[in-house]
C-alpha cells in the first residue's frame, strides 16, 4: 500500500509539473478569439507535400518529428478541423487539431493534438497518441442493430461499459467512432453526457463512477468499396462502428432483427432466436472472449452446415455452388480447425462460419468463429481460421504491429506443409525470387509494422513476418516451435492483447535460452540478409574430394544465421548446415565424387536477398 501510495504521489507531481511547462489553454473570454485558419491551411498543405518541418512555426520547431505520419500515411486527403471543447468546471476552452478519415479496422488511426496559446497565436502540443487511454477503457458492448438496407441506413443502440483504469481523475475520455455515423444521444442514468465531436473523434466528459453504463444512440448510410457498406441484398459493418478507445478488446452481446428472408453473423454463440409475426426472426449473439476487430454481415444467403470434428461447420454463401466444391470448402474449414485446435489450443466455440460477400468487400476478414470473404477469395479459409487463435484468442490491436497477420500466414503454410513438405527449389527459381527481395521489407521494421493500409506495412506484417517465423521454425524444430505456440496462448488469459515481444519472452521460456538474438535481427531491422559465397573450389584430399569456401556478409549487415549448403555430386547429394556468425564464415563439405553444383538454402525457407546480376549464392563447379 505504501509503494502505491508513492507512485501516484509522484504520478500527481509530475502531471502538475507538465501542466505548469505547457502553454496555457485559451480562455473563453481572453479577448479576441484565436485565428486557425492559417495553422489548418499550412497543415493542409505540409500533409500533401509530406513535409512535418513546414509546421514548424506552429510546434515549437519540433514539427519534423510530431507530424511524422505526414511521410509515411497511405493518403494524404485527409479531413482537417481544430475544435473547442468547453470545459464544465471552469470557462476554459480546449482547442483539437484533428486530422481524421475512414478508417478500416486495421488502419492507421486518426490524429488529434492539443492547441495552446502563445502570444496570441496558435501552438500545437504533442499528439495524443491512440494508445494513450487517458485513464479510461471500453470493456464491453451491449448493442441492438435495426438495418434499413433499401436505404443504405442504419441505426444503432449501443449500452458500452465505460472503466477508469487510472488513479489520475482524467475529466474527459476520448473515443473514437466512424465519421459514417451521426450521434443522436450520450446518456448514463437517463442523464445526457457532455461531449464534443469532430470527425472520428468524441471527447466525453463521463460519470465519475468508477465503471458506468454509458448509452449512445447514433445511425448512418454506410458505403465504401473494399470494406463496410449497406446493399438492398446485403451489408457489412467491420470498421470503426462501435465506439472504442485504443482498439481495445470488448465483449459483445448483439441483437438484431434482419430483414424478412435475411440472416445476421457476428462474432460468438446464438443465445437466442424468437421469430416474429411478420415472418422475421430477431436473434441475439454473444462473445464473452474480448476480441479488438468486430464485424457484422447480413444478408440473403444460401446456406450449408455439417457437423464435423465435434463443430458446427457453416458457408453462408451468397452465390450458388456445385456440391462438390461446398463440400471441399466444409472440408478444409474443419480440417485447419481440427489441427489448429489439436496443436495449438482447444477451439473455444461450438461453430465456425464462412461468410462470403458478394458486394464490393475486398479479400478475406477474420471474424474468429467466422470470417467474412470476396466472392475469389475463399482461398483463405485456413488463414482466417488460424486468426481465431492469433487475433481472437490473443489480441492484436493494430496500433504497434501486425503479428496476428504473421502467425496466421505462417500457419496457414505450416498446415499445407504437413501434406505437401517443401521441396528444393532450382538454382535459377531462387535467384530471380532473391533478386525480386533485394528491396523488400527496406521501409518497417516487423515490430513496427501495423497498417493494413500502407504497402509498405502489410509487406512485413504477412510476408516478412511469416517468413521470420519460418526460420524460427527451422531454428527450434516442428515440435518446439508448436510448444512455443501452446505457452504463448496458455501464458495469457482469452482475449488479452500481446506484441512480438511476448513471444520473445516464450521463446526464452520454452527454450530455457536467450533469443534475443534472433527477434532484434528478424524483427526490428529492416531489410534482408545479403550474404555470398566466395573461394568456392573443389581440392583433392586423400581419396577424398573436398568442396571449401566462405560465406560472406557485408560487415554493415551481419546476421547470425543457420545456412543449409546442398552439394550435387556425381555420386550423390549432401547437405551440410553450418553456423554464419560475422563477416566470414569458412566451410568444408566432403563431396560424394566430383561435384557439380553447390546451392546455399534450397528451399528457399531463409528469406535472402541478392543485389546485382550474378547468383552469388550458388556455384557452378567447372565453370570459370
Amino acid at each position: 500500500m505504501q509503494t502505491s501510495f508513492r507512485n501516484a504521489l509522484s504520478l500527481t507531481l509530475m502531471l502538475l509539473l507538465c501542466l505548469l511547462l505547457e502553454p496555457s489553454p485559451v480562455s473563453a473570454q481572453a479577448g479576441k478569439p484565436l485565428n486557425f485558419q492559417p495553422l489548418l491551411t499550412e497543415a493542409k498543405l505540409a500533409l500533401e507535400k509530406r513535409s512535418p518541418s513546414q509546421l514548424n512555426s506552429f510546434a515549437k520547431e519540433s514539427a519534423e518529428s510530431r507530424f511524422a505520419w505526414f511521410k509515411d500515411t497511405a493518403s494524404t486527403k485527409w479531413d482537417l478541423d481544430v475544435f473547442s471543447v468547453k470545459m464544465p468546471t471552469s470557462p476554459t476552452l480546449r482547442y483539437f487539431l484533428t486530422f481524421s478519415k475512414w478508417q478500416t479496422c486495421e488502419a492507421e488511426g486518426d490524429h488529434i493534438y492539443p492547441v495552446y496559446e502563445q502570444n496570441g497565436k496558435p501552438l500545437v502540443g504533442e499528439e495524443i497518441k491512440e494508445t494513450d487511454t487517458l485513464g479510461f477503457r471500453v470493456t464491453d458492448h451491449q448493442v441492438k442493430v435495426f438495418p434499413e438496407p433499401e436505404k443504405q441506413f442504419i441505426r444503432l443502440h449501443d449500452r458500452f461499459t465505460l472503466e477508469r483504469t487510472s488513479i489520475t481523475r482524467n475529466e474527459f475520455c476520448i473515443l473514437r467512432i466512424s465519421p459514417d455515423f451521426n450521434i443522436k444521444t450520450m446518456t448514463s442514468n437517463g442523464k445526457t453526457l457532455l461531449s464534443f465531436r469532430s470527425g472520428g473523434f468524441i471527447i466525453l466528459f463521463p460519470p465519475e463512477e468508477q465503471k458506468a453504463k454509458i448509452d449512445v444512440e447514433y445511425s448512418g448510410k454506410v458505403s465504401h468499396r473494399g470494406s463496410d457498406f449497406i446493399m438492398p441484398e446485403e451489408l457489412t459493418l467491420n470498421s470503426y462502428w462501435l465506439p472504442h478507445i485504443a482498439r481495445l478488446p470488448v465483449t459483445l452481446t448483439l441483437t438484431t432483427t434482419p430483414p424478412l428472408g435475411w440472416q445476421a453473423m457476428t462474432h460468438g454463440e446464438i443465445i437466442s432466436r424468437a421469430k416474429n409475426t411478420d415472418g422475421t426472426w430477431t436473434v441475439t449473439f454473444q462473445n464473452k472472449i474480448p476480441h479488438s476487430i468486430l464485424t457484422l454481415d447480413m444478408g440473403k444467403y444460401i446456406v450449408h452446415t455439417k457437423r464435423m470434428q465435434g463443430v458446427n461447420v457453416y458457408l453462408y454463401l451468397r452465390k450458388a455452388r456445385a456440391e462438390k466444391q461446398v463440400q471441399e470448402l466444409l472440408q478444409e474449414t474443419s480440417d485447419s480447425l481440427h489441427w489448429f485446435s489439436t496443436n495449438f489450443a482447444p477451439y473455444p466455440y461450438s461453430r465456425y462460419s464462412v461468410v462470403e460477400s458478394a458486394g464490393p468487400f475486398g479479400g478475406a476478414l477474420e471474424g474468429y468463429s467466422f470470417a467474412t470473404f470476396a466472392s475469389g477469395a475463399l482461398g483463405a479459409i485456413t488463414h482466417e481460421v488460424a486468426h481465431t487463435w492469433w487475433g481472437g484468442m490473443l489480441n492484436c490491436t493494430y496500433t504497434k504491429a501486425m503479428w496476428n497477420e504473421s502467425f496466421a500466414s505462417f500457419s496457414d503454410n505450416l498446415f499445407r506443409s504437413i501434406k505437401n513438405p517443401p521441396m528444393n527449389r532450382g538454382a535459377d527459381t531462387l535467384f530471380a525470387s532473391r533478386k525480386r527481395m533485394k528491396d523488400a521489407y527496406s521501409k518497417v521494421p516487423v515490430s513496427q509494422g501495423y497498417s493494413t493500409d500502407s504497402n509498405s506495412h502489410s509487406s512485413v506484417g504477412y510476408g516478412k513476418g511469416s517468413l521470420v517465423l519460418g526460420v524460427l521454425n527451422a531454428e527450434l524444430g516442428r515440435a518446439t516451435l508448436l510448444r512455443a505456440c501452446q505457452t504463448f496462448l496458455k501464458n495469457h488469459a482469452l482475449g488479452d492483447v500481446v506484441e512480438w515481444e511476448d513471444f520473445e519472452k516464450v521463446v526464452n521460456q520454452v527454450t530455457g535460452k536467450d533469443y534475443r538474438w534472433f527477434f532484434s535481427q528478424w524483427t526490428e531491422r529492416t531489410g534482408l540478409p545479403q550474404p555470398r559465397l566466395e573461394s568456392v573450389q573443389a581440392i583433392q584430399e586423400g581419396g577424398n574430394i573436398v568442396v571449401t569456401g566462405s560465406v560472406v556478409q557485408d560487415p554493415k549487415s551481419v546476421y547470425r544465421l543457420r545456412l543449409p549448403l546442398y552439394l550435387e555430386a556425381e555420386a550423390g547429394n549432401s547437405t551440410e548446415t553450418i553456423d554464419v556468425t560475422g563477416e566470414r564464415t569458412p566451410f568444408r563439405i566432403v563431396a560424394k565424387g566430383n561435384p557439380k553444383l553447390l546451392i546455399v538454402d534450397p528451399k528457399g525457407i531463409i528469406p535472402l536477398a541478392i543485389t546485382g546480376d550474378k547468383d552469388v549464392l550458388s556455384h557452378l563447379f567447372g565453370e570459370k
